[in-house]
């Protein structure tokens, strides 16, 4: 009968097999070569929220731009580098030590925001802010209290403006908890908890070699509220708009355009002292920050929306406009 065996060929293929003569039909070297795999590198946030996630902190680029351009009287280039996984232990490891780290709330939400500014970029923003060059310190690289001081008054205002670029997916409280030099009392260097990392790179000139890096690390536990968040803005994005609410939504636009808003055009802005402003006289000059013949900013309700010059029309003092502050980033000719 085919297909069947005799006890002689049996004993046979038992026999090759004792000796080792059945074994390793495979060629030499056609083994295959194990790929190690790291678990903690596992994407934690699904691609199409990570999309959006990106598209958040592109746009907060540009208006961090705009903030420092405002703050420190330089325009400075700023861009989004990175955006990946990280295990928390290994953001903590890599940071410089001194640093100026932040450890951020955004509340309602759990979890923690921290935010690194390496040393170059403190004494950059300082010297700025002091009306330097922002070259680099002579001094031993320690961040002073002082030092400390004004980039925590920066900071604020950098929180604020990415409180305003994430408005449009969701409302939070941004809440500095803490405030460090010293990266290892914030977190440890071996926790393998999975969190994200963005990376930006400011420079003052575009095409600049040289770097000062602002790092964003989300902690799981945020990332998770975050994540449902975009993914519920994304599902709110794809459902087709029925026509009643369109024409609401015409008719809302064409009202508000009939608002009035109060616009100012400012002159400048000085500090002075309670002394200084007791001993104020007719006469007395006070010095301004924008220099003569500069731009002046133009609010609506309040924030900045224009740069213009100052001028006369029909008898009255008047501004012209020359740019468009948009998302906080000057648009010549607009």
């Amino acid at each position: 009968m085919p297909g069947i065996l005799s006890q002689e060929e049996i004993d046979q293929l038992v026999s090759s097999v004792s000796e080792g003569k059945g074994q390793g039909r495979r060629p030499p070297g056609a083994e295959k070569e194990a790929i190690p795999y790291d678990f903690r590198q596992q994407n934690i946030i699904p691609k199409g929220s990570l999309h959006a996630f990106q598209i958040v902190h592109s746009d907060f680029a540009k208006s961090l731009s705009g903030f420092l351009l405002r703050s420190v009287k330089t325009e400075l280039i700023v861009n989004l580098a990175t955006v990946n996984t990280i295990p928390l232990g290994e953001f903590i490891k890599s940071r410089e030590n001194p640093t100026y780290l932040n450890l951020v709330r955004l509340k309602p939400f759990e979890g923690n925001l921290i935010i690194d500014s390496s040393p170059n970029l403190v004494f950059l923003l300082v010297d700025l802010l002091f009306g330097g060059t922002g070259s680099p310190p002579s001094t031993n690289g320690l961040i002073t209290h002082m030092e400390r001081k004004f980039m925590r008054k920066l900071m604020e205002g950098m929180l604020e403006e990415f409180k305003t670029t994430w408005e449009k997916i969701t409302l939070f409280h941004p809440k500095i908890e803490e405030e460090e030099t010293d990266p290892s009392i914030v977190g440890s260097p071996s926790n393998l908890e999975n969190a994200m990392m963005v990376i930006y790179e400011l420079s003052l000139e575009k095409g600049s070699e040289t770097h000062h890096l602002l790092s964003f690390c989300y902690s799981a536990k945020l990332l998770k509220s975050l994540v449902a968040v975009l993914g519920q803005k994304r599902g709110g994005e794809e459902r087709e708009v029925p026509p009643q609410e369109r024409d609401q939504s015409g008719k809302l636009r064409k009202s508000l355009g009939q608002v009035e808003v109060p616009v100012e055009a400012k002159l400048g802005e000085a500090h002075l002292t309670i002394r200084d402003m007791i001993d104020l006289q007719a006469g007395d000059i006070i010095r301004l920050s924008n220099y003569v013949g500069g731009d002046l900013t133009v609010e609506v309700k309040g924030k900045p929306k224009f740069l213009a010059r100052p001028g006369a029309y029909r008898g009255k003092a008047a501004v012209v406009v020359t740019s468009t502050l948009k998302e906080g980033v000057v648009k010549d000719g607009e």
